[in-house]
């Protein structure tokens, strides 16, 4: 079995880039599952990953439980299904909450709760990492940042 990893929206600008670069480095037994609406599916196919309608309900059996690394920039659940996907070993990695901001106005008090409750969400996953604004990490603490890569 090669190493399996999904990627939430892998249609959009970020999720291609990902998607592009896990293919690059990968090896021949990598594995790219990405999200995105019917609509683009051929696109996620021509890039060279293997499509996952994000409408439904329950994600491929041969996805759930089964991914070693997964990226998510959206948060459309809090993250809940993504996490759900990992193995036993598999790490997420968080870094946007799209859905959120879509939500509710930057300014307004929910935007600020949403992000407050999905953090402490994250806190009961352990092998989630958020990266709530990349640069900023990666200025907060560069070391941390290029050990998590």
């Amino acid at each position: 079995r090669g190493f399996v990893v999904l990627v939430i929206d892998g249609w959009t600008g970020i999720g291609r880039a990902i998607v592009e670069l896990l293919l690059l480095f990968g090896n021949a037994s990598t594995e790219v599952y990405a999200t995105g609406p019917a609509r683009q599916h051929d696109f996620i196919t021509s890039l060279g990953a293997q499509p996952i309608d994000c409408n439904e309900k329950n994600w491929p059996s041969h996805i759930c439980g089964n991914v070693d690394l997964a990226f998510d920039g959206t948060c459309h659940d809090g993250f809940t299904s993504s996490y759900r996907s990992l193995n036993d070993a598999g790490v997420l990695i968080c870094f946007g909450m799209n859905h959120i901001e879509l939500q509710t106005m930057r300014t307004s008090c929910l935007y600020h709760f949403d992000r407050q409750r999905i953090s402490h969400t994250l806190d009961s996953m352990p092998r989630a990492k958020l990266y709530d604004g990349i640069w900023e990490c990666f200025n907060k603490d560069r070391n941390q940042f290029k050990d998590d890569l």
